[in-house]
Order: structure tokens, then C-alpha cells, then sequence
């Protein structure tokens, strides 16, 4: 296992809770990860999906992760070239655009201000 284990946070951008029961986490190169355990997320809420196999996300090329719902339906997904080490990709404000590089990881938390 890695000694930083690779992470992937969701951010719910509703107003209502939604339960990740059957949904997905899809690197476009590898199996999809079930991210059922992670409960429900609140509305407004984080929650994040780690993962400690060794090169579950290509950090060297070319790379599109996608989040899918119990219907098969990508409902987000983010494209990118390659990833600096201890350096996140993110939303520079929560829920919105565009996506940075960022030198302080905000892992669970508020992207705002921060990214």
C-alpha cells in the first residue's frame, strides 16, 4: 500500500442529502471503486473516498475520473494530464469551476479560499 493513500473528494452541491448507495467512482484505465460505504452526504456536505492500492489513479499521463450514479450515468466527471506529488486537483470554489492544482490540500473540507 501506498504511504499516502490516494484520495477523491465529493462534494454535495444540493439541498438535500444523498445516499451513495451503488454509486461509483470510475478511473477511465481501471475497475470502478464502489464508494457504497461512504453512507449518505449531507447537502452541502464532503465526504472522501481513500484509497490505498498503488496506482488506482494514473498520476503520470493522461486521465479521466468519473463519478456514476446506481443508473450508469456519469453525473461528474474530470479530465487531466499527469499530477505533481503532495499537490491536489480541485475545484477552485466548491461545486464550481475551474478545476486547479493545490499546494494545500483542503481533504474533507471547504475548497473556498483555499485552492
Amino acid at each position: 500500500s501506498c504511504e499516502n493513500p490516494e484520495w477523491v473528494e465529493i462534494y454535495n452541491p444540493t439541498s438535500s442529502p444523498v445516499n451513495l448507495s451503488s454509486w461509483k467512482l470510475k478511473d477511465v484505465a481501471n475497475p470502478a471503486k464502489d464508494i457504497s460505504a461512504l453512507g449518505t452526504i449531507g447537502a452541502g456536505a464532503f465526504v472522501v473516498y481513500e484509497d490505498a492500492g498503488d496506482g488506482w489513479l494514473n498520476n503520470t499521463g493522461d486521465e479521466t475520473l468519473q463519478l456514476i450514479n446506481p443508473s450508469d450515468n456519469v453525473v461528474d466527471a474530470h479530465s487531466y494530464n499527469g499530477t505533481t506529488e503532495d499537490v491536489s486537483i480541485g475545484r477552485e470554489t466548491d461545486g464550481g469551476l475551474p478545476w486547479k492544482n493545490c499546494t494545500t490540500s483542503t481533504k474533507g473540507t471547504s475548497n473556498n479560499s483555499s485552492c
